[in-house]
């Protein structure tokens, strides 16, 4: 599952006329529940679940927050770590 992450911008929320109910209480769970700004798909879609909105809600208000720009998708990738050689000289 692809981890969310998100930018809140408090201001923005209040005269964002495109943001609906359901969009800002997704996000609203998101902000309250995350971890350095991030959280699991799966995690987005019980606190969805948990705060009364039906999967199709859900994935429309994941949607609607990606649109919107509140969200973004991070896929996990293998972290890459180079070997180094350390030559030690007298």
């Amino acid at each position: 599952m692809p981890l969310i992450k998100f930018t809140v911008v408090a201001e923005r929320l209040f005269v964002d006329d495109e943001l609906s109910m359901d969009g800002l209480q997704l996000l609203a769970a998101l902000v309250s529940n995350s971890k350095m700004g991030a959280i699991s798909k799966r995690h987005a879609v019980l606190l969805g679940t948990e705060n009364n909105l039906h999967k199709e809600q859900i994935e429309n208000a994941l949607e609607e927050l990606l649109d919107l720009g509140y969200i973004s998708y991070c896929s996990h990738t293998a972290r890459e770590s180079v070997k180094r050689s350390w030559e030690v000289k007298p």
